[in-house]
């Protein structure tokens, strides 16, 4: 280490009190440097600080009298303060020394009087204020003294030394827990804010010395956490720790920047590295157990941390009182009630009482704290009461701490009253703390909590639930303004929270924690869903009832698990507390969240079996029961898994097994009588001792005991009456009524209810569920929720309520006109804004439905608020990693279900780039920039790099975002963008059956299965798309993954069997289709494959038998005839289908029944169009292009036929004149145009290209040919593509680029899906082969077409060419006969060839009969009645 950084460390370690630290730094320092008089001086003062005044006096002594003019004046004061500090006080040693220092202090230089101000300011005793005097005199003759001006800013930022009364005392730490003075945020940011000005100057300034600029770095870093600008502190404990390497505090002082940052997992990391260079680091131990209770839950580990610690502090300080003490207190403030880890902090608290010189009241009050954390209420008292009554008779303290001290007293003692009922000496507490002058935002608190807890009957308890909220509210708004970790949880006491938390589920939610535990749905649904969204808040908690929608029984605590997902005490009371307001989605992650902090949790299985019974899932519930019994066989005599075991059986049919189950359940302590206050055993609560009494007379009821269930019915009017319960007993009885028949009752016992009884909304509620379910009577149903709505127009749940009765009887618009009312009693209730939204679409009110959707997203945003959040770092720490991140997403269900339907809006409006944006916002802020894809690998692993902790709910939600996305895309016609989101869903998916195997949160079988089979679709779906792009290897590489997840998908093989067959894997294909009839002899796909390979092998006989198999069985199957056509045609036997035609139209009743059937119409139009009878084809396409099955097909068939794109090149159509080939394309666009033209599919594009081609302008040449280059960007082997491509070079006159895109095709392999596109190339090729007179090229070329399709009529006639050219007219003749004969005698160029050679060869009788056959159907054709049927004729005869 430097001089310089030895001196800023022993600065740092004074001004956290580490006096060990100090004299080891110093010494240390002086063996590597050597001896310095400040060195020798600061390690004095390090001995001073621990204790030993009588050895530091001498040392002091002896180093004034070495004769150091600059250390003497510190030396002196130095002297003073010992003497002042020591049990004895040497009173005239100490006036000597006084006035030594007052007549050295007037001729001492500016930096003695720097290090005597600096000394003042550490030892804070009675002269701290000479500290800041002494300073401001030194800048007074030297303004540019940079060490003063440094030591000016701690002053201002700590307030040691100065008049400011609300100083930061390092002791206040320790002497408070709930009860942190606040009243002094506001100043202490105001000097933080002068503090980091004077910080600022100094550090611009380019004569700042070493160790002045550490300590100026280190201020800064300090002032701007006091100010909430955590990520600007972390930017500048990251400049320290690179300019100054050798500072050892860095690692521990990043650590808590970060923390303070909620950056946890770089907090764990610089903790670590701190833990790395220095095993005993006490302040990065500190940091990392903090962490492992707060992030983790694990409190083994933790124990074994606080033992490292513990060594780490015998250590290094031995002899430090106040940081056991401190340190003690940090961890308990977080350890959840452990007993183990709060015994190891008893540990500590025991060594400082030792350490002590007498007993001192601020580790009483700690130990105090700590034994009401262990519930021993009895002893933190008694505690208690000795910790004020030498607080009292304390007179060497100062007496402000001492008066805290006291007032901390009284607090824990009035909570522990609290807690164990004496409500009458809580109130005497409360009283002692008023004229103590207690903070004005504690009493407040404490006094509702008393009242609440005092009124536990209906009368006047809104008025104090109320009181208690807005107490709790100015209590946190204090608790915010600190830093978001350590100082959080010293002034926020979780027991405490946790408390209030369970008066108001007792006062608010009785209800609905009856109707869950019956297995009901929830009554307050939209709390299901906004329960969750202040997870995404870990920086502040948020009590403004007009900003968040969440129960107020939980909001404090997802603030405080939000903050310390490890805090497993509170994620239980959160798990209640959910549960009891209905939340049960919400209650089922937090009960995931416990069992992966804590795999054998037994209360959160069993919480997690009343949520399957509150879902009607009774297998899992069941599971859950198990789990629960495996991991603590006590939980059996509970009364929460009695009551669920005793639902599962009623389910299942064993009612009298569950009778017993109630029976244990009512025996169990605390149900037929509340449980006393004080208890260690979790409280059953009212509403669930209601649930037991129902349950229990509903069981009897079953069993046809009706005077027994009578009987409990009454035993639990009489034990609930006056509760907040006894309404719900009354609803018990009217629904036993209604079962028995007997609804009048129960109609009048609930319409006796009158509005002016606190019951009232409930009966009426129950009132207009008997008028729906029992008397079908939705007009009574609505007005039953219309009373409740105006007996409080004030209500908003009671709009609500409303609004969905509306919805129930299928009334959307005065459902929309009750959510309006119900919004604008709270216009900042994003749920309710979101409700409406989807009201407005039931109603079809688009634009309406979109503003309150972006109301909605609006309104979250400012709900969603806090100084800071975790981000992601480039840590090395594991992914995996329990610090990394907190179990709750940040997205909550809520709000991204609001953007899911806000996307859905915008994809149904067509506007596109707002739902990419929405969809963004909810999946691409999260991880990464999603558009901008790569290699699968690459995306894979950025996406699960960004997402290791995601739970199955999270990862469910952002594969049905990309799902949407893929939607966008396919309507947008973006081919790669749906591509990019298609690989993400599979990510995703992924990850998602990776988690289900694990277990972690669901352990069901069927659940695996089901994420299995959907990540094999996307697979499948993946593989047909790179199928189309021709990247075969991809997509038999995606196929494997998809059976792999789904390996006896059929659907799958048919897909992997087909691609084969497309590329003439015959051998491959056969294999995959053996397997699926193995497991499907009957399978139709198979057995058309099938066949199509046995064509491939020539053995058409065989694949005709195929064929004949199946329409014999099923001869409507009009699929199987079309595909049997195709074969038939390339087979060149066509007229065998005539056959089956005609069983096609037995089957379906005849000729005219046959007509209008689309699939017949569809296969016969492809026979007429290979017959070239295109008027018929047209006519037959034309009939089934209304059916939505074939309408596309056959649209493309049809325009085909207008436009022969596949003769394009050829001479025949080189021979049309140009007003034909308009009038052709103009038919052909107003077809294609009646199909989408958001069309992904590139048969579409191409189609578009040829009517552009058609039309004959230069523009739209160009036009077409960028068409050609959108589908041949996408997919560079795309034969249709390529030869459109060329058709469109061979129009503009460019010969050789034609030929070139030709012979690409040529060399491409064959696909049957493109067959017609490589046939014309082979066609076109073929005609430019024999016209250069290369024979047995055009020869070769022709051979191949006919081997693919023996109808081909073109090379047929080609053929002819080359026979007429190269032998006989008798070969020549074959040839064009065959041409002939396919064409169907449709082409007149055929018969005039053919009749031609047949004259050269005097076959004369034969050759006339062809010139009558054209003539015949092309009489406009006169050329060759005059050139060969006359000479032919007149051959004949005689």
């Amino acid at each position: 280490m430097s001089y310089d950084e030895a001196r800023a460390m022993v600065t740092h370690y004074a001004r956290l009190g580490y006096a060990r630290h100090v004299q080891t730094t110093c010494a240390t320092a002086s063996r590597v440097l050597g001896n310095d008089p400040a060195l020798s001086f600061w390690g004095v003062f390090g001995i001073v600080a621990e204790g030993s005044y009588g050895e530091a006096i001498t040392k002091l002594e002896g180093q004034l009298s070495g004769g150091d003019k600059e250390m003497d004046l510190a030396c002196m004061a130095c002297i003073t303060h010992a003497h002042k500090s020591a049990r004895v006080v040497d009173w005239e040693a100490v006036g000597g020394y006084e006035t030594r220092m007052a007549s050295a202090e007037k001729s001492a230089s500016n930096g003695a009087l720097v290090e005597f101000a600096l000394f003042h300011h550490l030892a804070d005793g009675g002269d701290a204020a000479k500290a800041k005097d002494t300073a401001r005199r030194v800048l007074a003759m030297d303004s540019s003294d940079s060490r003063a001006k440094t030591l000016l800013g701690w002053i201002e930022l700590t307030g040691i030394g100065d008049d400011d009364p609300n100083k930061d005392d390092a002791n206040d730490a320790a002497t408070a827990s709930a009860d942190v003075v606040f009243s002094g945020n506001n100043s202490r940011r105001q000097r933080a804010a002068k503090a980091l000005r004077v910080f600022d100057e100094l550090l611009s300034s380019h004569d700042l010395g070493g160790d002045t600029q550490i300590d100026a770095l280190v201020g800064k870093a300090h002032s701007l956490t006091a100010l909430s600008r955590y990520d600007n502190a972390v930017d500048v404990m990251n400049e320290l720790a690179a300019r100054h390497p050798g500072f050892a505090p860095a690692a521990s002082e990043k650590a808590k920047a970060r923390l303070a940052a909620c950056d946890f997992s770089g907090a764990l990391e610089n903790a670590e590295a701190g833990l790395h260079a220095d095993n005993d680091d006490t302040e990065c131990h500190r940091i990392v157990v903090f962490l492992t209770l707060t992030r983790a839950g694990d409190y083994a580990l933790a124990r074994k941390q606080i033992t490292a610690l513990t060594l780490a502090l015998e250590r290094r300080e031995p002899r430090n009182v106040k940081l056991l003490v401190e340190t003690s207190s940090q961890i308990a403030r977080v350890a959840g009630g452990d007993v183990g880890v709060l015994q190891a902090c008893g540990i500590l608290l025991e060594k400082a009482s030792a350490l002590s010189q007498k007993e001192s009241p601020v580790v009483l009050l700690e130990m105090a704290h700590q034994l009401r954390f262990l519930n021993k209420t009895t002893d933190a008292l008694a505690v208690y009461r000795r910790c004020a009554r030498f607080a009292n008779e304390s007179r060497d303290a100062r007496e402000t701490q001492t008066q805290r001290i006291a007032n901390s007293a009284s607090y824990g003692a009035a909570l522990c009253f609290l807690r164990s009922g004496e409500l009458q000496d809580c109130g005497s507490e409360l009283e002692k703390l008023k004229e103590n002058g207690f903070d004005q935002n504690g009493v407040p608190f404490l006094s509702a909590l008393a009242q609440m807890q005092h009124q536990r009957n209906l009368a006047g308890a809104d008025e104090t639930a109320n009181a208690l909220e807005k107490a709790l509210s100015l209590f946190f708004q204090n608790v915010n303004k600190l830093p978001p970790a350590v100082d959080f949880f010293l002034a926020a006491d979780p027991d405490t929270i946790c408390r209030c938390a369970l008066l108001f589920t007792e006062r608010d939610f009785t209800g609905e924690m009856i109707g869950v535990s019956n297995g009901a749905s929830s009554s307050s649904g939209r709390d299901t869903k906004a329960c969750a969204d202040s997870e995404n808040n870990t920086n502040s908690v948020d009590l403004d009832t007009t900003r968040s929608a969440s129960p107020r029984n939980s909001r404090t605590l997802e603030a405080l698990c939000a903050r310390a997902p490890g805090l497993i005490m509170a994620q239980e009371f959160l798990m209640r507390a959910r549960f009891a307001s209905g939340s049960v989605d919400a209650a089922q992650r937090t009960a995931e969240v416990l069992l992966q902090l804590k795999e054998n949790h037994a209360e959160a299985h069993v919480m997690l079996g009343r949520i399957h019974v509150a879902k009607g899932d009774l297998d899992a519930a069941r599971r859950a029961l198990d789990a629960a019994t495996a991991n603590d066989f006590a939980v059996r005599q509970k009364t929460a898994y009695l009551v669920v075991s005793a639902q599962c059986r009623a389910a299942s049919g064993d009612t009298a097994g569950s009778l017993d189950e109630l029976e244990a359940a009512m025996s169990r302590p605390g149900v037929r009588v509340a449980m006393k206050r004080g208890t260690s055993s979790v409280p059953v609560s009212t509403a669930d001792r209601a649930s037991i009494f129902v349950s229990y007379a509903n069981a009897l009821h079953s069993l046809h005991k009706a005077d027994e269930a009578e009987m409990v019915l009454d035993e639990a009017t009489s034990v609930f009456a006056g509760t907040t319960v006894e309404i719900f007993v009354m609803i018990a009885r009217c629904e036993a009524a209604v079962k028995r028949g007997d609804d009048t009752k129960a109609l009048r016992a609930l319409a006796s209810v009158t509005p002016t009884s606190p019951h009232y909304p409930a009966a009426t509620m129950a009132l207009a569920k008997v008028h729906l379910k029992s008397r079908n009577d939705p007009k009574a149903f609505i007005r039953c929720h219309v009373d409740l709505a105006e007996h409080k127009p004030g209500d908003v749940n009671s709009w609500l309520l409303l609004a969905e009765a509306y919805g129930t009887v299928g009334a959307p618009c005065e459902s929309v006109t009750a959510l309006e009312k119900a919004q604008a009693l709270t216009p900042n209730d994003p749920e309710i804004a979101r409700t409406l939204g989807a009201a407005c679409v039931a109603t079809h009110a688009f634009q309406k439905a979109r503003n309150f959707y972006e109301l909605a997203e609006r309104l979250w945003s400012e709900v969603t608020v806090g100084p800071s959040r975790e981000r992601s770092t480039t840590s090395t720490t594991s992914s995996t990693s329990p610090y990394g991140s907190s179990p709750y997403g940040k997205h909550t269900t809520s709000r991204a279900g609001m953007r899911m339907e806000l996307a859905v809006l915008y994809k149904r409006l067509r506007r596109f780039d707002d739902a990419e944006r929405v969809i963004f916002s909810l999946v691409g802020s999260e991880f990464g920039d999603i558009q901008e894809g790569s290699r699968d690998d690459d995306q894979a692993q950025r996406l699960q790099k960004n997402t290791p902790n995601l739970s199955s709910t999270e990862i469910e939600r952002n594969v049905n975002a990309l799902k949407l996305l893929c939607a966008v895309k396919t309507q947008r016609n973006d081919q790669a963008g749906y591509l990019r989101a298609l690989r993400n869903v599979k990510v995703f998916q992924e990850m998602w059956v990776q988690k289900a195997q694990r277990g972690l949160g669901e352990t069901s079988q069927k659940f695996v299965d089901s994420a299995k089979r959907a990540l094999s679709k996307t697979c499948a779906e993946l593989a047909l798309r790179y199928a189309s792009f021709h990247d075969l290897e991809t997509s038999l590489k995606l196929y494997d993954e998809a059976l792999m997840h789904d390996k006896n998908s059929l659907t799958i093989m048919s897909q992997v069997a087909d691609l084969k067959l497309n590329v003439g894997d015959a051998a491959g294909a056969e294999i995959v289709l053996q397997q699926i009839t193995r497991l499907d002899a009957e399978h139709e796909t198979a057995n058309l494959m099938l066949a199509e390979l046995m064509f491939l092998r020539d053995d058409v006989d065989g694949a005709v038998f195929h064929f004949r198999e199946l329409l014999t069985k099923n001869p409507k199957h009009t699929t199987a005839l079309a595909q049997l056509a195709k074969l038939l045609h390339r087979a060149g036997r066509l007229e065998e289908i005539d056959f089956f035609f005609e069983n096609a139209e037995r089957a379906l009743g005849g000729a005219q029944r046959a007509r209008p059937n689309p699939g017949f119409a569809f296969a016969k139009g492809l026979v007429a169009k290979s017959n070239r009878n295109w008027d018929q084809a047209l006519e037959y396409f034309n009939r089934c292009r209304q059916d939505p099955f074939f309408f596309v097909e056959a649209t493309y068939e049809m325009t085909e036929i207008y436009l022969a794109p596949f003769s394009f090149m050829t001479k025949k159509f080189s021979t049309l004149d140009a007003n034909t080939k308009k009038q052709r394309a103009i038919a052909a666009e107003q077809i294609l145009r009646e199909v989408s033209d958001q069309r992904i599919e590139p048969r579409h594009t191409i189609l578009s290209a040829y009517c552009l081609m058609s039309l004959g302008e230069a523009k739209l040449l160009d036009q077409a040919f960028e068409l050609c280059a959108q589908v041949i960007s996408r997919d560079a082997d795309n034969a249709p593509a390529l030869l459109a491509t060329a058709a469109c070079f061979d129009l503009q006159k460019l010969g050789a680029k034609a030929k070139a895109q030709v012979k690409r095709i040529q060399k491409l392999p064959r696909r049957a899906d493109e067959a017609e596109a490589f046939e014309s190339a082979w066609l076109v090729l073929a005609e430019q082969a024999f016209d250069a007179g290369k024979v047995d090229v055009a020869q070769d070329l022709c051979q191949k077409c006919l081997r693919f399709n023996k109808s081909c009529s073109e090379a047929w006639e080609i053929m002819g060419m080359i026979c007429e050219r190269e032998t006989t007219s008798i070969d020549a003749a074959e040839c064009y006969e065959n041409a002939w004969r396919h064409c169907k005698q449709n082409d007149p160029g055929v018969g005039f060839k053919l009749a031609f050679v047949l004259f050269k060869a005097r076959s004369m009788v034969q050759c006339v009969d062809v010139c009558r056959a054209v003539l015949q159907k092309f009489p406009e054709y006169p050329k060759i009645k005059k050139d060969i049927m006359k000479k032919a004729q007149m051959a004949i005869k005689p």
